[in-house]
C-alpha cells in the first residue's frame, strides 16, 4: 500500500464533505450489484457518494440495477471516470447527478452486447445487425433510383414504365440481401434497443441528468460499440460534467492499477487498508 494513500484519502474527505468513497473497478454483472448493495448497505455513512468506476462494459440490467441501488441509498451521486466507463458503465453514469472526467476518461454508446446465434458463446453489437440492415435499405434505394434515371434516360421509356423495370432490377438486386436477414432476430435487436433506453429514462427521470436528445443519441446513433465518448462529448450529452478535482487525480494516481484498466475485483470504501496493487484487504476496517 502507497504511504501516499492515507494522506490523499484524507485531503479527499477534507475537499467534498459529507461523501463516501467508493471504488469500483469490474464489468458490470449481476454478482457486482449483489457485491455493492452489500458494502452500501453495511457500510453507508453519509447522503452522498463519489463513486471511482472504471469499466468496460457488462450486463445493461445489473448497469441498471446498479444505478438504481446508488439512487435508492444516496441523494447525490458523483462518478469520477479517470479512464474507461464503457456500455452499461454509461447506464450507471446516467444514473449519476454528475460526472468528473479525467483526460482519460471516456464514455461509450448505449450499446448491447448479444450472443450471435451461429457462434458459441461469442458476443455481438446489437448495432452490427442494425447497420447492415440500414445498409442493405440504403443499397436498394440507390440500385433503384439509379436504374430508374437510365432506364428512363436512355430507354425513351415512360416514367411508369421504367420504374416498373426498374423495380424488377433492384428486386433481383436485394432479394439474395434480404434473405439473409432472420427478421426474429432484427426483431430481437429491437427490443434490445429499446430496453436499454427504457433503462435509461428511467434513471434520468431521477436526476436529470441528460440534456435533450442525449437518450436517443447515447441509445442508437453512434456507429460502434467501442465509439469513444470524451469529455468533450459529453458534456454535449450530460448536463453536469466536470474535470477531476486535484484530491481525485491524486487517489486515481496512487490506485492506478485499480483505475487504468478494470481489475475484476468486488467494490470497496476507499479507505486507507487498499492495496495499490488491486488487493481487497477485507479483515481491515478503514472505511471513510
Amino acid at each position: 500500500m502507497s504511504a501516499d494513500l492515507p494522506a490523499a484519502i484524507e485531503a479527499l474527505r477534507r475537499a467534498h464533505p459529507g461523501c463516501d468513497f467508493l471504488l469500483v473497478s469490474a464489468s458490470i454483472s449481476r454478482k457486482l450489484h449483489r457485491e455493492l448493495s452489500r458494502l452500501i448497505a453495511g457500510g453507508k455513512q453519509h447522503a452522498g457518494c463519489t463513486v471511482f468506476l472504471c469499466t468496460m462494459g457488462g450486463d445493461s440490467d445489473a448497469g441498471f440495477r446498479i444505478g438504481r441501488c446508488l439512487q435508492q441509498h444516496y441523494e447525490h451521486i458523483r462518478l469520477a471516470i479517470p479512464s474507461y466507463c464503457k456500455s452499461a458503465g454509461t447506464l450507471i453514469a446516467i444514473g449519476a447527478h454528475e460526472l468528473a472526467m479525467g483526460d482519460l476518461g471516456e464514455l461509450g454508446p448505449l450499446d448491447l452486447q448479444i450472443m450471435k446465434p451461429s457462434e458459441l458463446h461469442e458476443m455481438g453489437s446489437v448495432q452490427d445487425v442494425m447497420q447492415a440492415l440500414n445498409a442493405v435499405e440504403f443499397h436498394t434505394r440507390e440500385a433503384f433510383i439509379k436504374n430508374l434515371l437510365g432506364i428512363r434516360k436512355h430507354g425513351r421509356l415512360s416514367t411508369k414504365l421504367a420504374g416498373k423495370l426498374a423495380a424488377r432490377v433492384t428486386q433481383g438486386i436485394a432479394a439474395p440481401l434480404y434473405s439473409q436477414m432472420d427478421p426474429l432476430r432484427i426483431g430481437e435487436i429491437q427490443r434490445a434497443i429499446r430496453i436499454v433506453a427504457e433503462y435509461g429514462k428511467r434513471l434520468n427521470d431521477v436526476c436529470n441528468s441528460l440534456k435533450s436528445g442525449a437518450l436517443e443519441r447515447l441509445a442508437s446513433t453512434y456507429p460502434s460499440h467501442h465509439f469513444v465518448i470524451d469529455r468533450k462529448e459529453a458534456e454535449e450529452l450530460f448536463s453536469q460534467v466536470h474535470c477531476l478535482t486535484q484530491e481525485e487525480l491524486a487517489i486515481c494516481q496512487i490506485l492506478e492499477a485499480w483505475l487504468v484498466e478494470p481489475i475484476e475485483q468486488a467494490p470497496v470504501f476507499l479507505n486507507a487498508g487498499l492495496d495499490t496493487k488491486g488487493e481487497n484487504h477485507e479483515s481491515q476496517d478503514w472505511r471513510l
